[in-house]
């Protein structure tokens, strides 16, 4: 499997020594997490499905122009096409970042982690996670700078760690915490620094 490095900016409080390992741990469930990923890649598309334009009209005198964009410009000024003009072209493969997803459960014996929400890119691609920059945890609550595993602890046996029911749920997070349907799963791998 290929590695994949990536830095984290950080303060001076949180540094870690070299070779720490950080594993899945490091998160807690019932915290919000802001989930990096590249996106699907489309190909080439059109205006109206990279942009959301309206298109041309369907009938009424208009022929093989139906989902055009339109007038790319206007007359004698400014004579030219703005530049950034929204046009039809190469759609996805672009990073994005989902914020604030909500993380559900944590299985720290396979490195796997549930979250509840969107999480951009393809089934196998490498997403990064880290802590929410707008969704602040409770500190008290969280390993810091991160969980250190104990020498003798056996990572093969230990239990998932399921979202405490008495966290507040937030109300718009309609969800059966029996079910594990409509929940994102994804195995984290993560190397010596």
């Amino acid at each position: 499997m290929k590695r994949k490095l990536r830095e984290f900016p950080v303060t001076e409080d949180p540094l870690l020594p070299i070779g720490t390992s950080i594993s899945v741990r490091h998160f807690i469930p019932g915290q919000y997490v802001d989930v990096t990923g590249i996106t699907k890649g489309k190909g080439f598309q059109g205006g109206m499905k990279r942009w959301g334009f309206k298109g041309m009209p369907a009938s009424h005198g208009a022929s093989l122009s139906h989902r055009s964009i339109g007038s790319t410009g206007q007359r004698d000024a400014p004579g030219k096409v703005f530049k950034g003009k929204k046009m039809p072209g190469h759609m996805g493969v672009e990073q994005r970042t989902v914020k604030n997803v909500w993380v559900y459960k944590i299985d720290p014996a396979r490195s796997l982690i549930w979250v509840k929400g969107q999480v951009p890119g393809a089934s196998g691609n490498f997403v990064f996670i880290k802590d929410a920059a707008y969704k602040k945890p409770d500190l008290a609550l969280l390993p810091f700078p991160t969980y250190f595993v104990p020498e003798d602890e056996d990572s093969t046996k230990l239990e998932p760690l399921l979202v405490d029911l008495a966290i507040q749920i937030p109300s718009w997070l309609q969800i059966d915490l029996s079910l594990d349907h409509n929940l994102t799963i994804y195995e984290t791998r993560f190397y010596t620094c």
